[in-house]
């Protein structure tokens, strides 16, 4: 009954701590949205369709196009066009418990000079 009873706090506990932090990313707007210029030295596709932007002094931070391959765009030709150049990338501002500090970025645009790469 001890042993039932410790298992059940826990269990209560760790929902009422983990499912706060597993919330959704919002619609884009003006005031939860950021912009950062930077220049790309890789561009990459991940297992689940993502496509990620490596970026100059940006270390530990994580910029991505969720689900970017399934949306038709090609990482490789991406990379082609921006390696080595400057480029913006708009985000959502969003914390989770699983990102606590912000670094992964969710890209809602990019954009290279005057193309437009990319926007959600």
């Amino acid at each position: 009954m001890k042993i039932k009873l410790i298992l059940s706090v826990l269990t209560i506990g760790s929902l009422a701590f983990a499912v706060p932090g597993m919330r959704p990313v919002h619609e884009p707007t003006e005031e939860n949205m950021e912009t950062v210029s930077a220049v790309v030295t890789g561009v990459r596709a991940t297992g689940s369709y993502d496509i990620f932007f490596k970026v100059r002094d940006h270390e530990g931070e994580n910029f991505y196009i969720n689900r970017g391959v399934e949306r038709g765009l090609d990482p490789e030709a991406i990379e082609a066009f921006v390696k080595g150049k400057g480029v913006d990338l708009t985000f959502m501002k969003h914390k989770s418990l699983f990102d606590p500090n912000g670094r992964a970025h969710h890209l809602v645009m990019v954009s290279c000079g005057d193309s437009l790469i990319f926007a959600q």
